[in-house]
Order: C-alpha cells, then structure tokens, then sequence
C-alpha cells in the first residue's frame, strides 16, 4: 500500500482525513475536531489501552492510557504501567493517577493531586521523588534512597533517613561545606547571614547549646574539643588541649 510518485498517502475514515504520510516520512494525523471530541488517541505495541476522552498516547506493551478531561491526556511509555486521569509515565510496571503525575524510571506509585518522581520504586503521595525507594507525603521532597519524607513541608537528602513535618534531614555519614572548587572558604550564618571577610566559619544568631556528654579520650584526634561534662548534679565546660611537645602531651582543661 502506497505511492510509486511524489504523492503524499492519505488515510481516511467516513470521508474524513485522518493520516498523512508526507514523501519525507512524516506522519501526522488524528482527529480534527478540537472542540468536542471524540479526540484521537495513539496506540503502538502490544495490549495497549486508551479511551477517546483526550488525545491519549500508549507506546509498548501492556500499558494503560486514559483520561478523564480532555485538557489533559495521558502518557505511557515502556510497558505494564497504568497512567490514568492525564497522568504522564515513561519505563515500567509505574502507577499514576493524577493530571499532575510525571514519572520516569520503574516501579513507582503516585497518588495525590501532584507528584514528580525520577527513579525506581517509590511511593508517591503528592511530593517530589528522586532516586529510588523514597516514600514522600504531599508537599515533600525525598533524594537519595530508602528515604521518608513525611507529614508536609519535610525535606530529605541522602539514604535510609526520615525527615518529619517541618524539617530538612541530611542523612549520611559525613556533611562536607565547601566553597567553589572544595575550597576552605565558605560561611556558614544559623538564623543570620555570615560576615564574609571575619575568621569564624560558622556565626550564630543567639547561642550554641551543647549537650552532656561523657567526654572521650584528650589526644591528638580531639584536641580543640570542647564538652559539656555532667558529673552528679554539677556541670562543666571541658576543653582538649596540646600540653607539651610529646605524643601524650594533652590533657582537658576546665575553661
């Protein structure tokens, strides 16, 4: 089927136009009808579904493509995903119910009235998702993995940890603050913005609490350590400090 000439090949249903395919090897078709519907939706692979509600697409096998308002048509890309009421997904076995859903990876579940996730099985409930095995409440946002973000306006960076309404969690072994290129210059202001051009990294707004603790052993590794030391019901300020030239010259000092 086809043309020997220059001739563009046209489709065509109840005398209506609906594909050409250009001599450049264009293909452009659907529905010309933008008013009303039915609306033109786009299926190619294997057990693909779609409805005529809005102008759907489904690439792949065993996806689900539907929608609910024309406004906004759903996506689905890779196979076994279900993208529902204007969802969009690209990968695999994802699950998306929302006009505001995008997903790209595998295995993801979103629900709630909005959600960005980027990666592998996370759960979804209306926040913003990036790595893989995040779990974010509405107004969240988990990176890294195996991350809960939980109860709005939480953020959480990093592996296994769980940021709580109203906090931002950093969670991983060490937290490094550098300048531009690593550089040992940054400013670090709490509640203040730092003075650039003083010598302290660090400047706090009010005071710097430190909790009791059993202080560790004085040596090179701790020397410049200041505790708080709990002994009975008296409290003290202890620091580390280098008392000589010798490996073993050190010692805490009361301050």
């Amino acid at each position: 089927m086809g043309t020997t000439d220059g001739q563009s090949l046209v489709l065509a249903t109840q005398k209506n136009v609906k594909a050409i395919l250009d001599v450049n090897g264009t293909l452009q078709g659907g529905n010309s009808n933008d008013a009303t519907g039915a609306y033109a939706a786009f299926s190619w692979g294997s057990n693909n579904t779609t409805n005529a509600v809005s102008s759907n697409v489904a690439i792949g096998r065993n996806n689900t493509a539907t929608a609910n308002n024309a406004n906004f048509p759903s996506i689905a890309i890779g196979a076994n995903n279900s993208a529902t009421s204007g969802a969009k997904i690209i990968g695999n076995s994802n699950t998306a119910t929302g006009a505001n859903h995008f997903v790209f990876g595998n295995s993801n579940t979103v629900t709630g009235v909005t959600g960005l996730t980027l990666g592998n099985a996370h759960t979804n409930k209306g926040g913003i998702a990036i790595g893989s095995g995040n779990t974010v409440d509405p107004n969240s946002f988990a990176v890294g993995s195996a991350s809960f973000a939980l109860g709005g306006k939480a953020f959480v960076a990093g592996f296994s940890g769980t940021a709580n309404p109203g906090q931002s969690v950093y969670a991983n072994g060490a937290h490094v603050f550098f300048n531009e290129n690593n550089a040992t210059t940054t400013d670090i202001g709490i509640n203040m913005v730092p003075n650039s051009t003083n010598f302290a990294d660090l400047e706090v707004s009010k005071a710097i609490l430190i909790k009791a603790s059993t202080k560790p052993t004085c040596n090179a590794a701790n020397a410049g350590t200041i505790v708080y030391e709990l002994i009975g019901t008296t409290g003290s300020f202890v620091g580390c400090k280098q008392t000589g030239p010798n490996a073993t010259d050190f010692s805490w000092q009361t301050l």
